[in-house]
């Protein structure tokens, strides 16, 4: 995966490689605007997905300590 100086994820498949999923799901979580990080560049021949790298974590990290879950904390 390239991550640029800003901390910015290009294409879907570097995308898909940080969220654990494939070039498939992720064109589909792509364009129906599922992932919040995510954005397009409209170029004259092609379009390319980009997105951050911090949103990415914020949106998909499984493991993240501040990820808590309700059900854990009800009594």
């Amino acid at each position: 995966m390239t991550e640029t100086p800003l901390g910015l994820v290009w294409g879907a498949r570097n995308i898909g490689r940080v969220i654990g999923r494939s070039e498939r799901q992720t064109h589909y979580l792509l364009e129906t605007g599922a992932i919040r990080a995510a954005r397009k560049v409209s170029g004259k021949a092609r379009s390319r997905w980009f997105a951050s790298l911090s949103g990415l974590r914020e949106q998909f990290c499984t493991d993240c300590s501040s990820n808590t879950d309700e059900r854990d904390s009800a009594d």
